[in-house]
């Protein structure tokens, strides 16, 4: 199997995501896009590659779980307003559930429990009845900025600690 890359479907994921692509490149940001609509995850996914993002495109929320966490993304679209079950919900409540992932869902227009479900949870954002519009450009590139940000910042503080754990081995 081959490594995940831009706009590869969960089905062609390897087993065990390789991280040590994106820990020399600290630039890499991945992108999850989990829906079972695939003309909505091929659109989202080229509006998220034209920001340079790296995505990873499921159909199945369990195959999103999985990956989400091996690749560690920054940002994730989860549709649930075609789905089946509670399945994507899941994967919403556990995304939401890390600082380090915004969360953008995805759902049924004039859905007003759903809103205030995914509001309660802290998603970044909430589209209802989501379309092919350049809001979802603004969402890509002003997560993209947030993300480097607080890559820059993690960056810095581990920075920190390495000169203060050198500074305390040099004591004698």
């Amino acid at each position: 199997m081959t490594p995940i890359a831009e706009g590869t479907n969960c089905a062609q994921a390897p087993a065990k995501a390789d991280r040590s692509n994106r820990r020399q490149d600290s630039n890499v940001l991945y992108c999850l896009i989990a829906s079972s609509r695939s003309a909505w995850r091929r659109w989202l996914a080229k509006t998220a590659e034209r920001w340079s993002w790296k995505t990873v495109v499921c159909e199945q929320p369990e195959d999103a779980q999985v990956l989400a966490g091996q690749f560690g993304v920054q940002l994730a679209f989860v549709d649930v307003a075609n789905s089946q079950g509670t399945d994507f919900r899941e994967l919403v409540t556990q995304l939401a559930s890390s600082p380090k992932v915004l969360v953008v869902v995805c759902g049924n227009e004039a859905d007003l429990a759903e809103e205030t479900w995914a509001r309660e949870l802290g998603v970044w954002f909430y589209l209802p009845g989501i379309c092919q519009t350049s809001s979802i450009d603004l969402l890509c590139r002003d997560a993209r900025t947030i993300s480097t940000k607080h890559a820059a910042v993690a960056a810095q503080a581990n920075g920190s600690q390495e000169w203060n754990s050198s500074k305390v081995a040099h004591k004698s």
